[in-house]
């Protein structure tokens, strides 16, 4: 692998879930409903071209959370709701369940990450695959992803707040 782009992200405050707030300019991302949960995207898609890195701050679980990258458009078209082969996106759970748009070949193994962890996570679209890793951890999971749509960082989540770094 080569080295990283740096890429300045914040969570939309367009393409998201209705019960999602976004603060600290767009840095934070907090779901406090008792609804179903949803996702929230980011603003900057993924470049086609080279690989990239970005990292969620675990700020609170009290359902469930995941993280990783999605279809911005499919994912609107679902209302931000659904995960799961052929939703769009390409998710690690927190209590390591992976949510995937296709299944495809994996390195690895999906792990669990709690409050306080720090989740990185690489994508090369030039390259198709997504890595999961979680700081001070040898913990990783990459998979093979679906190019032919446009890219973009997300979260999937109930009743939890992540922070993007």
């Amino acid at each position: 692998m080569s080295s990283f782009q740096s890429v300045f992200e914040t969570f939309s405050a367009n393409y998201k879930h209705n019960d999602m707030v976004i603060g600290d300019n767009g840095k934070i991302v907090d779901d406090t409903s008792s609804n179903g949960g949803g996702y929230c995207m980011c603003e900057k898609v993924i470049p086609k071209i080279g690989e990239i890195r970005f990292e969620f701050e675990i700020l609170r679980i009290a359902n469930w959370c995941e993280v990783g990258i999605g279809f911005r458009e499919m994912i609107k078209q679902n209302e931000y709701k659904g995960d799961g082969q052929g939703k769009g996106s390409y998710l690690l759970g927190n209590s390591g369940s992976t949510y995937f748009h296709l299944s495809n070949n994996t390195q690895g193994k999906a792990f669990n990450f709690q409050v306080n962890d720090i989740v990185i996570i690489e994508v090369s679209v030039e390259h198709k695959y997504i890595k999961w890793s979680k700081s001070n951890s040898q913990d990783y999971l990459i998979t093979q992803i679906d190019t032919s749509q446009d890219l973009y960082p997300c979260v999937y989540m109930k009743n939890s707040k992540i922070k993007i770094k």
